[in-house]
């Protein structure tokens, strides 16, 4: 994700399609990694961290698109 993390963004956000803050210190992480209890690795788990930071907790997913597209 590439979203700036703010704790009140959404209670000021648009309804439909959310870009995120313009600017901010910390990124949006949604998720986790292998170093995670299994109910951090839901994409539904959100939290933050400076963009340079690495942790076994930060992992990825890989997105690809329908066969055809």
């Amino acid at each position: 994700v590439g979203d700036w993390f703010n704790s009140d963004y959404y209670a000021i956000s648009p309804a439909n399609n959310p870009k995120g803050p313009d600017s901010g210190e910390a990124r949006v992480q949604r998720g986790g990694g292998w170093g995670n209890i299994g109910k951090s690795v839901s994409a539904t788990e959100r939290n933050r961290d400076y963009p340079q930071a690495r942790h076994d907790n930060f992992g990825f997913r890989c997105v690809a698109g329908s066969p055809g597209e």
